[in-house]
């Protein structure tokens, strides 16, 4: 099946997350035991359609989160925790280790008592601690937290990128019937993995890439905080890829990275095809920022991603005029 590529080079930004070395506690989700249970979330688009929530907090407090599966950790800025009186402490991990940026700073970290989306409640969720002014710049807006990846260790999750909702399914598989319900009952199957063992709520993906001759597989991270695709720039060259606009900067929390724009001739995912995709790569490609699937490929499809199950669904919502220069 193919599926031919919006005409747009989507604005460059990365999230680039994943600043973490060692693992924080995990997630605590409230929902029915024993039941099946579904909840639908709306979110709004940021202004380079990243996915904003509007979480509710404990003491009746609101704050906006980007949700974003490319992050290795959820977070909450320094200025929501002085507004929640919450005391950041040194972060340490679930094996007794100092959790530590990029920077080799310890990280700091709360505990947050609720984070509800709609009926979907988080209890005791532990949090890194950021500067408000390093996330709000990424999505074009103020920005009170990330939810991380870690919450879709919990339940399978589908993203409806047409009416700008999200629903959770619990627990996993989803039934013949749940499936049917979003018009996944025939959609394509990924393999998903875990991306590194440093981060194991990653979701990554292997691709293939080609350019009509040679083609190459990939692992590619799965990242609703990633507006544009990015490849690593060896495969750029073993494709024999040409920058279309070179040294360009793309801002990320640990400050901009130089990327090159080109045109990916064709990229598969399982039995579907990307064609004439605009993409990112850069020689800065590191555990910070990883080669990933951007908004750019996933908001064509109806997405179900389901952790237990190590599988992403994939199904065409149209077939988009190519973007061939």
């Amino acid at each position: 099946m193919r599926v031919l590529c919006l005409n747009l080079f989507c604005f460059i930004l990365l999230i680039g997350l994943m600043l973490f070395s060692g693992t924080v506690p995990p997630v605590r989700a409230d929902a029915p035991a024993g039941k099946r249970y579904r909840t639908t979330i709306p979110y709004t688009p940021s202004k380079y359609g990243q996915i904003i929530v509007q979480v509710r907090l404990s003491g009746g407090l609101m704050g906006t989160f980007l949700l974003d599966t490319g992050s290795g950790s959820t977070c909450i800025t320094d200025t929501l925790a002085v507004k929640m009186g919450l005391s950041p402490v040194p972060a340490v991990g679930t094996d007794g280790k100092p959790v530590l940026l990029y920077s080799g700073k310890q990280a700091q970290m709360v505990t947050v008592p609720l984070l509800q989306m709609s009926n979907f409640r988080l209890l005791s969720t532990p949090c890194l601690v950021l500067s408000q002014k390093s996330l709000s710049p990424l999505v074009g807006q103020p920005l009170d937290g990330v939810l991380g990846a870690g919450v879709l260790t919990i339940y399978p999750m589908y993203f409806d990128f047409l009416r700008h909702q999200i629903t959770l399914f619990s627990p996993s598989p989803l039934t013949s019937a749940e499936l049917r319900s979003v018009g996944m009952e025939d959609a394509t199957g990924v393999p998903v993995a875990d991306l590194t063992s440093n981060n194991r709520f990653a979701f990554a993906c292997s691709t293939v890439m080609t350019d009509g001759n040679d083609q190459v597989q990939e692992s590619l991270l799965v990242d609703t905080g990633g507006v544009t695709t990015m490849i690593s720039e060896g495969t750029a060259r073993r494709l024999r890829l040409h920058p279309i606009t070179d040294n360009l900067n793309s801002p990320t929390l640990f400050g901009n990275i130089t990327v090159r724009q080109t045109y990916l001739p064709t990229l598969r995912l399982g039995d579907i095809s990307v064609s004439n995709l605009p993409i990112l790569y850069t020689p800065d490609i590191s555990e910070a920022f990883p080669t990933h699937i951007g908004l750019d490929v996933l908001s064509q499809f109806r997405v179900l991603l389901d952790y237990k199950q190590k599988k992403m669904y994939l199904k065409p919502i149209t077939a988009p005029t190519s973007a061939a220069p």
